[in-house]
């Protein structure tokens, strides 16, 4: 909470734009409101180990890019469907890999080196997409996860959360009361209109909430890798 208090800069809310899901007998959580893709619940459980690619630094966001792909972990993380591994975006083997542009699909080539390269089931993968603190804070974020084994797009969104759409108050802050449960005097909820670090941990929050949660006693684990991940391919 430290870090909330810290870094006070600007503004934060969220422009929905819901996409059909499909209805499944295990789905996301109902108060999820962004747009998104997923294949099936089914699929998620069969992946057992997945590697979150830190999202790229663009322009002067590298630090919200580093910060924001930590909070995804995190969230990602707590909902129990697969173990979950961060890879730093300097790591020399992945950087070797060139992969293109964070926008495009995988190509068949970068699935098999990844799998070779990181030893995991899928990974996550996308970038930032916009991001700025005035005249109000607006984040975009777009975000694949790709079964490595079969090529399948399982999991994905594409939203933009914005500040100066003022119905979603209620669902920052219900957030605020659920997640973050403290009493930060004298702004609290309000916290995430003005600190992108806030605002990040929101954003991740809600990208989370639109996978389902795991129906069996899985303890997901977050490890950070940054440049050992070689010896998962057997290097």
């Amino acid at each position: 909470m430290n870090r909330f208090r810290s870094d006070i800069t600007a503004a934060v809310m969220v422009l929905a734009a819901v996409a059909p899901a499909g209805c499944h007998s295990n789905q996301p959580a109902p108060h999820a409101k962004v747009g998104f893709y997923l294949s099936s619940p089914e699929d998620l459980h069969k992946i057992g180990r997945v590697c979150f690619l830190e999202l790229p630094p663009e322009g002067e966001n590298g630090r919200v890019a580093r910060d924001t792909s930590a909070a995804l972990v995190k969230a990602i993380a707590a909902r129990g469907l697969f173990d979950l591994e961060l890879v730093h975006a300097d790591d020399s083997g992945l950087a070797e890999l060139s992969l293109g542009s964070p926008d495009r699909l995988l190509s068949l080539e970068n699935i098999s080196a990844l799998r070779k390269l990181l030893g995991c089931d899928a990974v996550i993968y996308g970038r930032i997409t916009t991001f700025r603190a005035h005249p109000h804070m607006q984040m975009g974020l777009r975000l694949r996860l790709v079964d490595l084994r079969t090529a399948k797009v399982v999991w994905g969104i594409d939203q933009i959360w914005d500040t100066s759409d003022k119905s979603l108050e209620d669902r920052i802050e219900d957030y605020f009361e659920d997640q973050v449960r403290d009493e930060l005097e004298p702004l609290n909820w309000r916290l995430v209109l003005v600190s992108p670090l806030a605002m990040e941990g929101f954003v991740s929050y809600e990208t989370a909430q639109t996978l389902p949660g795991t129906t069996v006693e899985k303890q997901s684990s977050v490890r950070s890798s940054v440049r050992g991940i070689k010896r998962a391919a057997g290097t």
